[in-house]
C-alpha cells in the first residue's frame, strides 16, 4: 500500500465477470510509483476465500462500497473491464448523490473477439488484451492529470 504523503493517485482496477484480482496482477509495476493500485475482488470467486459468491448486482454494491469507503478519500480513480465497468457505475452514483468525493476518472472497456478464429474456438489469449488496455488506461490517466479539467 502506498503512504499518504506519497500518494498521488489510488486506482481502483475492477475485473470481469468470472475473473479475479489475478488478471492485474503485473499492473502495478507499471504505473508511476505515486499511484496505489488496488484490484478488488468480488467475493466467493476463490476457493480459498471462504464467503459466498454474491448472485445479485445490489449485493456486489453494497460490498464495494463498503469495503472500499475507508479507501475513498483524496485523488481516486475507477475502471472497469466488462462487467467491471458495469459494477463501478452504481457506487459512482452514490458518492454524488450523497455528495461525497467522487472519482476523478472512470475508465470502462470491453472487447469482442482478439483473432477471427477466436469466434470459431471461443478461445482468446488475455495477454493479447491486457497490455494493451494497461497501456491504454495508463495513457488515459496521465493525460487527464495533466489536463487543466482534472483538479489537483
Amino acid at each position: 500500500m502506498q503512504k499518504a504523503e506519497g500518494l498521488e493517485l489510488r486506482l481502483f482496477v475492477f475485473h470481469r465477470s468470472g475473473g479475479s484480482h489475478l488478471m492485474y496482477r503485473d499492473w502495478r509495476s507499471r504505473f508511476p510509483a505515486g499511484w496505489d493500485v488496488r484490484t478488488p475482488d468480488a467475493p466467493g470467486l476463490d476457493p480459498r476465500d471462504g464467503r459466498p459468491a454474491l448472485m445479485a448486482a445490489v449485493a456486489l454494491v453494497e460490498h464495494f462500497l463498503h469495503e472500499l469507503d475507508p479507501r475513498l478519500t483524496g485523488r481516486f480513480a475507477f475502471f472497469g473491464h466488462s462487467m467491471g465497468g458495469i459494477v463501478v457505475y452504481e457506487p459512482i452514483r452514490r458518492l454524488v448523490e450523497t455528495g461525497r468525493t467522487s472519482p476523478i476518472w472512470l475508465g470502462v472497456s470491453a472487447h469482442g473477439t482478439v483473432r477471427p478464429e477466436a469466434a470459431r474456438t471461443g478461445r482468446r489469449l488475455l495477454s493479447e488484451v491486457t497490455g494493451r488496455v494497461r497501456n491504454d488506461v495508463c495513457r488515459a490517466l496521465l493525460t487527464a492529470r495533466a489536463s487543466s479539467a482534472v483538479p489537483r
